[in-house]
């Protein structure tokens, strides 16, 4: 089922995001508002589509516009293993602290590439897995636990698809939502569901039913729950002819049970008019919702400079009562 639309206004310029390489350029945030004490955001550097410096880190801000590291080593997370990779954090906040899953992935060898041109099939990544670390205060992080896989051998079967941008949320359990994907240039990837108590051990996955407006290719997604027990879900989408390089719209969607979705026929973010900084492409986005508001930090590029700009709805969307769950009631 497709819903009417609830349209936002591009922002006029980038948030400055400081990061570990000094380019300032980030993507893929995730965010986390903890009562007064301020926002958390989980992002990676990003600097003109170099994957090399795609490891998740952390800022810290006290309305959400102004971010800063505050002693804060970054990235907090570095690959382990050698033609290891990163990227797509999400942070949540449970059980006094904070949990930051992203993907760790590889390249496939020269036989590895060589046999998937063969089968003209579009992933050239050898495996990607959900991996968490946790963290108490921001600073010191736990060692990497692998929690989910996908691909490895079974990378060479021309049905396999592989893991990006896990969303997770908790409300004293966790939830974890997923996509899976042929590659970059995938026509139909999937949505998967997953539960888990302690956000190591995860239940079977389980289909996600979503349909986007025609000619539209779902990518990457956040998903948050509100305190009146719906689901929301931001969706990066790219056209069929293009690639997920190409994202041009973000899509608002709503679900009951998180596995049934309706999405919003109108997009709720276009790309920015010609020469804005948001004016090539969108990307993988991040929200919340207090007091009935909807606040979005999304991600858009122009000329392969990638930046994190902030917008909100207008008016509220919800009861003022209603709230999302990354809005944490605790203090640091």
């Amino acid at each position: 089922m497709v819903l009417s639309s609830i349209p936002l206004k591009n922002s006029p310029k980038p948030l400055h995001i400081p990061t570990f390489d000094g380019s300032g350029q980030a993507v893929h945030p995730d965010i986390v508002k903890i009562g007064d004490s301020g926002y958390v955001l989980a992002f990676t550097p990003y600097p003109y589509s170099s994957e090399l410096y795609e490891n998740p880190s952390i800022l810290v801000s006290r309305d959400g516009i102004s971010w800063s590291e505050d002693e804060i080593k970054n990235p907090v997370v570095r690959p382990k293993v050698s033609g290891e990779l990163t990227s797509d954090p999400d942070v949540v906040y449970a059980k006094n602290r904070f949990y930051l899953f992203y993907i760790s992935w590889k390249w496939g060898g020269k036989l590895f590439k060589k046999a998937r041109a063969l089968l003209k099939q579009y992933t050239k990544q050898y495996f990607a897995a959900v991996t968490l670390v946790t963290s108490t205060d921001l600073k010191k992080w736990s060692e990497p636990i692998q929690v989910l896989k996908s691909g490895g051998i079974s990378s060479f079967s021309p049905f396999t698809r592989l893991i990006v941008s896990p969303s997770v949320t908790w409300d004293g359990i966790f939830r974890m939502w997923y996509v899976k994907v042929f590659g970059c240039t995938d026509s139909s990837p999937r949505v998967y569901y997953r539960e888990s108590l302690n956000g190591v051990e995860w239940s079977r996955e389980k289909r996600v039913f979503i349909k986007l407006p025609e000619g539209e290719v779902l990518w990457h997604i956040d998903v948050e729950e509100l305190s009146d027990g719906r689901y929301l879900m931001v969706i990066a989408a790219y056209p069929e002819s293009a690639n997920c390089g190409k994202v041009k719209n973000l899509y608002l969607a709503v679900s009951s049970d998180g596995l049934n979705w309706r999405t919003y026929e109108k997009p709720l973010l276009v790309t920015g008019p010609e020469e804005s900084w948001d004016s090539d492409s969108l990307y993988r986005s991040t929200f919340i919702v207090e007091d009935g508001r909807l606040c979005l930090w999304y991600t858009g590029s122009r000329r392969k400079i990638w930046r994190i700009g902030y917008t909100h709805t207008e008016k509220p969307l919800f009861d003022e009562e209603v709230y999302s769950l990354n809005v944490v009631k605790a203090e640091l």
